[in-house]
């Protein structure tokens, strides 16, 4: 929990996590997609090393955990947790479920300026970004131009400094929300691999909502009234097609 101010210089994420690893005595395991630029500086301004790390995972869309004595920081889209399934009215007791149009776009633009170039930058985003997760469902962004129009977002990002940093940011900006367009919270029979990054198959729920979704919150309870229970939160970036 000690916070520390302290800068990198002229390194990836990927060698700043490597560092953190090292002064923690854990070993690292670093798996990214995403083409990773050098960076010229990254900042650690009085945050713990716990903090730091997820800030540095969110902006290259990866997440970051601790099994036994190692620390992996790994893209997302392959972090390999166990894929499970629920329905509802038999081991899904529980589920409520709501598509939410309010921060999808159709388009997210990040504006910064090339130091070295000494020019703007301008890189943007879609609904390509995305579509790898999609597997046939209609995207946040289908469904806001179709019924509101197409709405695009530009953010100015003085810490883009070139346009590979300013792309990255731009796709890991736009995944942020379309994820978030469907969300739900459920209740299960007690199901011990369900955990954080598992894929949840979920079926009961109609052709809106039926299919896969990502688990990012789990809790495991038991008392002696209902026994073993496990709540969960879940998303996704699409909303399925009327039957």
């Amino acid at each position: 929990m000690t916070r520390h101010t302290r800068s990198f210089n002229n390194v990836s994420i990927g060698d700043v996590v490597q560092e953190i690893a090292t002064d923690h005595g854990l070993e690292a395991n670093i798996a990214l997609v995403e083409n990773e630029p050098v960076r010229e500086t990254l900042a650690q301004l009085n945050r713990s090393d716990l903090a730091f790390l997820r800030e540095l995972a969110t902006a290259v869309d990866a997440e970051t955990w601790v099994e036994e004595e190692t620390l992996y920081f790994q893209a997302r889209a392959i972090r390999n947790a166990e894929k499970v399934s629920l329905s509802y009215g038999k081991n899904l007791r529980e589920f409520t479920v709501l598509a939410d149009l309010a921060h999808q776009r159709s388009s997210v633009g990040i504006s910064g300026w090339d130091v070295a170039g000494k020019e703007p930058i301008y890189e943007e985003a879609d609904k390509q970004s995305i579509a790898a997760e999609l597997n046939g469902l209609l995207s946040g962004s289908d469904v806001l131009d179709q019924a509101l129009g197409p709405r695009n977002e530009r953010i100015v990002l003085p810490g883009a400094s070139n346009r590979e940093e300013a792309s990255l940011q731009a796709r890991v900006e736009y995944r942020r929300r379309a994820r978030r367009f469907v969300c739900g919270s459920g209740l299960a029979d007690g199901l011990a691999k369900l955990r954080v990054g598992s894929h949840v198959e979920l079926t009961g729920l109609g052709s809106y909502f039926d299919g896969t979704y990502y688990a990012h919150l789990v809790r495991h309870a038991y008392d002696a009234v209902a026994g073993y229970r496990t709540f969960f939160e879940v998303h996704r970036p699409g909303i399925g097609k009327p039957s």
